[in-house]
C-alpha cells in the first residue's frame, strides 16, 4: 500500500509541469532590483541610507546624496522639504513602479473659493484663470501665449476674507453683498478684460477692502502702473488692515511687469524680463526688507527677492544655493532651494544632454535602402558625444559658481 501511495505521488509530482496554472488579476509589475530613476526608498533615502547612487537619479536626489557625502546631514525639517519637491518628478519614473501609494490630491484654493462663494447669491466664476497675451519675439514677429494670472494666494486671500467679513457683518448684510460684488469685478479680469470694482462710501473696513479689490483688479487686468500707485498708497496708509502687504504686492506689480514687457523667453538665458524694471524690484525689496515686518511678510518679501536676484545676478546667487545644499549647517530654507537650483538648472539645460548616456535621436537613417550598420553605429555615438560635449561647455558657468 505504501509503494503504490509512493507511486501515485511521484506520478503526480512529475505531471505538476504539464499542469498550466493561471492567477487572478490585477496585473503587477516587473521586477527591479536596482532603480534608475529614483531612490527604492524615498523616505530611508533622506535620512542618508543612499544605497547605491546612480548618476541618473533627479537632480534633488543628487543634492540630498552630496549633503551626506559632503560630512553633513538633513534634519526632519529639511527631510520633509525633500520629499514634496521631489514628487514634482514622478511623472519621469513611469517605467518603474512607484515605491509608495499615491495619495488623494488636496482641493484647490480656487475650488474652495468656488464652494465658499456658492453659499451666496449671484455667484460668478470666469470660465478660466489664465490669461492671454501677444508678445513679440526678437525678430519682431507676434506671439501669444497663456500665463496663470490669478493665483492660489489670490484665492486663499478671498476665501478668508469672505469668511471674516461674513462674521463680522452678517451673511446677508448690504455690506457683505457690496463686498462680493467687488470681489467678483476683481477676479472678472483673470482671463480678460473684465469690469473694475467701484469706490465705496461706508464703512471704512469695507472702505479699506474696496481700495484693496481695485488695486488687485488693475493688477490682474495687467495695468501694472495703476496697480503699484494703488497697492503704494494702502502702503502708507497705517489704518487699513491690508497695508501690512501692500508693500510686498508693490514689488510684485514691478516683477510681473519685468515679465510680460520682455520679448519671448529665451530658455538658454533663464527667461527673458525687462532687466531696468527686475532692477528696480530688487531695490524696493531690499528696502521694505529694512521696514518693521510680521514673519510671514518678511519671509515672503526675501523669497520674492531671491527670485528676483536669479535674474539680476544669478551667478551669485546660484552660488549662495548650491553653499546652503551642500553645507553641514541645516538650511530653514532647504526646499526652497532645491526648488530654486532645479529649475535653474532645468532652465540652462533645456534640450542639452548633460550625461553620455542621455538619449538623442540620431541622424535619421531611415531613408536608406541600405545600411551600414557599423557605420551607422559610429555616426551614433559621434553624434551623441559632440552633442554632449556641446552641452559640457554650455553649462561651464553653471559649474563654476554651483
Amino acid at each position: 500500500m505504501n509503494r503504490l501511495r509512493n507511486a501515485a505521488g511521484l506520478l503526480l509530482f512529475g505531471l505538476m509541469p504539464l499542469i498550466a496554472v493561471q492567477a487572478c488579476g490585477p496585473d503587477f509589475f516587473p521586477d527591479v532590483f536596482v532603480r534608475k530613476l529614483s531612490p527604492g526608498d524615498p523616505k530611508e533615502f533622506a535620512q542618508g541610507k543612499l544605497g547605491l547612487l546612480l548618476p541618473t537619479y533627479t537632480r534633488v536626489d543628487l543634492a540630498v546624496a552630496f549633503r551626506y557625502l559632503n560630512g553633513g546631514a538633513l534634519n526632519a525639517e529639511e527631510q520633509s522639504g525633500y520629499l514634496p519637491v521631489r514628487s514634482d518628478y514622478e511623472a519621469t519614473e513611469a517605467k518603474e513602479p512607484r515605491p509608495f501609494p499615491t495619495r488623494a490630491p488636496s482641493p484647490e484654493p480656487k475650488d474652495l473659493w468656488k464652494v465658499e462663494r456658492s453659499r451666496y447669491p449671484n455667484p460668478f466664476f470666469p470660465e478660466k484663470w489664465e490669461r492671454r497675451m501677444t508678445g513679440k519675439n526678437p525678430d519682431g514677429s507676434d506671439y501669444d501665449f497663456d500665463y496663470p494670472n490669478c493665483l492660489d494666494d489670490a484665492f486663499k486671500t478671498a476665501t478668508q476674507t469672505l469668511q471674516a467679513r461674513a462674521t463680522t457683518w452678517g451673511p446677508r448684510s448690504p455690506e457683505l453683498a457690496n463686498w462680493l460684488t467687488g470681489q467678483d469685478a476683481v477676479f472678472s479680469n483673470c482671463s480678460g478684460s473684465g469690469t473694475m470694482p467701484t469706490p465705496a462710501a461706508a464703512p471704512a473696513l469695507l472702505r479699506a477692502d474696496r481700495a484693496y479689490q481695485i488695486a488687485a483688479a488693475h493688477f490682474y487686468a495687467t495695468d501694472f502702473p495703476a496697480a503699484r500707485a494703488a497697492f503704494e498708497a494702502i502702503h502708507q496708509d497705517a489704518t487699513s488692515p491690508w497695508q501690512p502687504i501692500a508693500g510686498y504686492l508693490t514689488a510684485r506689480c514691478l516683477v510681473r511687469q519685468a515679465f510680460l514687457s520682455a520679448p519671448l523667453a529665451n530658455y538658454g538665458d533663464f527667461a527673458s524680463f525687462n532687466a531696468p524694471l527686475m532692477n528696480q524690484a530688487a531695490d524696493l525689496l531690499h528696502t521694505l526688507l529694512k521696514e518693521p515686518n510680521s514673519p510671514e511678510i518678511a519671509t515672503a518679501l526675501r523669497n520674492e527677492l531671491d527670485m528676483v536676484r536669479f535674474r539680476t545676478e544669478p551667478a551669485h546667487r546660484l552660488s549662495e544655493v548650491a553653499a546652503a545644499l551642500s553645507d553641514a549647517t541645516h538650511d530653514p530654507d532647504y526646499a526652497q532651494h532645491l526648488q530654486d537650483l532645479d529649475l535653474v538648472l532645468n532652465m540652462r539645460t533645456q534640450e542639452t544632454p548633460i550625461r553620455e548616456d542621455t538619449y538623442i535621436s540620431p541622424p535619421d537613417s531611415s531613408k536608406s535602402d541600405k545600411i551600414d550598420r557599423q557605420a551607422l553605429a559610429k555616426t551614433e555615438a559621434e553624434y551623441r558625444a559632440a552633442k554632449f560635449n556641446a552641452g559640457y561647455q554650455k553649462t561651464v558657468d553653471l559649474r563654476a559658481n554651483a
